[in-house]
């Protein structure tokens, strides 16, 4: 009765163990059966045989005598269940293509190895380390322009400001109400009277671009002409003079001033004027305005000016402030407003940094690409 019930359906291990039987890439030479605690010797008795017996004893597991496939069974079960890590991963797929594993019969040692093995096997393709090698660049850049921001502002904290009174040779820091110490020039979109101005112009223009795989026009702005002029101008204080020589300054000002143009909105005859006579461009088209933007900086005679910059003394005996080593800035905002300025650029510099390096080590370490 025990051999007929133990012939009928293997026990439940075999069905686990088919299921495994695909991830095997060979199979691991079982462990010798420990022997049954009848058979064990025993130290303490003595060494002399045991005389033969004349009738063999009849075997204590019937059941694996007579059903050699169960014992297999059993022992393909226990190098699945015993020593997962022992088994051989096909280069970290299945046996059988298109079979996933049996849900809560891996390991965590074997999802690790499946994983290593995986990244060991993994295709590279060439454009992963073009992609780094760029993400990399832009990164550096990004850093020297946090650098070069918080540099900036450091220095504008640290370098104290001098009465124009007790100004002396070398980087300097002043303030004071600039006057014209040459004919005034003339903006040429507002037409105010001024010692500095900078005039911009972009047109806006369609070009081809793919999105989604898809080929579509996008428009961006370009730009036409950069015009920046200034003269000779001073700054006086509490009755002490300083020249201040603009070309070449870094100006940051208030206050700007915005204008358009397009299909359906003409630009002041001055503007077209001028633009014809002073730039040679036009803001009318073929049959159409162009779609065109204006900007203006200005600084008029009688502004308060900050000015950061390097004193040299003139063979006059007057002092001028104008571009040397170091930094030259000119504003008509408050110190403060300044350095705070710098700083933001010097954070959102550093946080494009660590973005970019951070796509530049992740993106090749995925186990999927949208390149492949």
């Amino acid at each position: 009765m025990q051999a007929g019930a133990a012939d009928e359906a293997p026990p439940a291990d075999d069905d686990r163990a088919a299921e495994l039987a695909p991830w095997l890439e060979e199979e691991v030479t079982p462990p010798e059966p420990l022997p049954d605690d009848d058979t064990a010797p025993d130290e303490e008795e003595d060494d002399e045989p045991a005389p033969p017996s004349s009738s063999p004893a009849p075997p204590r597991h019937a059941a694996a005598t007579h059903n050699p496939a169960t014992a297999q069974h059993r022992q393909r079960t226990h190098m699945a269940t015993s020593r997962p890590y022992a088994r051989t991963i096909n280069h970290g797929q299945p046996a059988v293509q298109g079979q996933s594993p049996p849900a809560g019969c891996l390991p965590a040692d074997v999802k690790a190895a499946h994983a290593r093995a995986t990244l060991a096997v993994m295709p590279f393709h060439p454009f992963l380390l073009v992609f780094s090698v760029v993400m990399l660049f832009a990164a550096a850049v990004s850093v020297a322009r946090a650098r070069r921001g918080f540099r900036r502002a450091d220095r504008m904290e640290e370098t104290p400001t001098t009465r124009l009174a007790d100004a002396r040779e070398g980087l300097i820091e002043v303030s004071g109400t600039v006057r014209g110490a040459e004919e005034l020039l003339v903006s040429p979109l507002t037409d105010r009277r001024c010692v500095y101005y900078r005039f911009i112009v972009s047109e806006r223009r369609a070009r081809p671009a793919a999105r989604n795989g898809r080929p579509t026009v996008e428009s961006a702005w370009e730009r036409l002409l950069d015009d920046r002029r200034s003269i000779l101008c001073r700054l006086e204080d509490e009755g002490a003079v300083v020249e201040l020589e603009l070309q070449g300054a870094e100006v940051f000002l208030q206050g700007r001033v915005h204008a358009e143009s397009g299909t359906f909105h003409d630009p002041p005859e001055a503007l077209e004027r001028l633009l014809n006579l002073r730039y040679g461009k036009s803001a009318r088209g073929l049959l159409f305005n162009r779609s065109l933007r204006y900007s203006e900086d200005v600084i008029t005679e009688g502004a308060r000016l900050y000015a950061l910059g390097h004193a040299v003394r003139q063979p006059g005996g007057a002092l001028r402030i104008q571009k040397g080593e170091g930094m030259f800035v000119v504003s008509d905002r408050r110190e403060a407003d300044l350095v705070r300025r710098f700083r933001r650029e010097g954070r959102m510099a550093a946080g494009v940094a660590v973005f970019m390096v951070v796509l530049a080590v992740v993106i090749p370490l995925l186990p999927v690409h949208p390149f492949w």
